[in-house]
């Protein structure tokens, strides 16, 4: 359904958790995608560490009225997760990235990237 990497980063006394997330744009958004995510978020959402989501999910986060993007949406929500507003990441427009945090946390101030597609 999607790959995963975990790591805690740490630097001097400061540490935190670090989820890289990517699932193929060619897969379907499946409810065991759900399920596998929800998971993930069972096993990371309860650190003292920061933790952060960031990946390529594939899912069209701005389009508020896609059930796949609602049901990833109340996700996060359900687990204490804020989606930080990235913008456009890539071409022609559209946002398949995403950078998440607990909502207990400052937003990390997110540089926007964007991918060229020919």
């Amino acid at each position: 359904m999607f790959e995963l990497l975990c790591a805690r980063v740490v630097s001097g006394s400061s540490s935190s958790v670090v989820v890289l997330i990517y699932r193929p744009g060619s897969e379907a958004v499946t409810s065991a995608f759900f399920d596998d995510l929800s998971e993930t978020f069972d096993r990371v959402a309860g650190y003292c560490d920061p933790v952060y989501i960031v990946g390529d999910l594939n899912v069209r986060l701005d389009r508020t009225d896609d059930a796949s993007s609602q049901q990833l949406t109340e996700l996060f929500e359900v687990y204490g997760f804020a989606v930080c507003q990235t913008g456009a990441t890539r071409v022609p427009g559209g946002n398949l990235d995403v950078v998440a945090t607990r909502c207990d946390l400052t937003p990390p101030d997110v540089t926007r990237v964007r991918r060229w597609f020919v």
